[in-house]
């Protein structure tokens, strides 16, 4: 990102010396201007864009907590079957009636 703006910046100081040497003041004026305007948005996007990928990590981690819970909650509930299963089998193998 330092790079971009370092190569902006040079851009502009070569673009305004040549356009001084030519002596059109106002010409130098507006390529000025477009040339900030040129950087101001760039920056803006950059800005933009760090915000969205800080989004897009939260989401992440959102979804991956979200992952773990299921599938905890899917192993516990598993567990419980497993559990209910083994407590009617040592019921049938004891000879006794499986729990209510």
């Amino acid at each position: 990102m330092q790079r971009e703006d370092e190569f902006w910046k040079k851009r502009l100081e070569n673009d305004r010396e040549s356009l001084r040497g030519l002596g059109s003041s106002a010409m130098a004026v507006k390529v000025e201007e477009a040339q900030r305007e040129l950087v101001e948005t760039d920056l803006a996007w950059q800005e933009r864009l760090a915000v969205v990928e800080h989004d897009l990590q939260v989401a992440r981690a959102e979804l991956m907590h979200e992952r773990e819970s299921t599938m905890r909650a899917q192993a516990d509930g598993e567990m419980a079957v497993l559990r209910t299963i083994e407590g009617f089998w040592q019921a049938q193998k004891e000879g006794q009636p499986p729990p209510n």
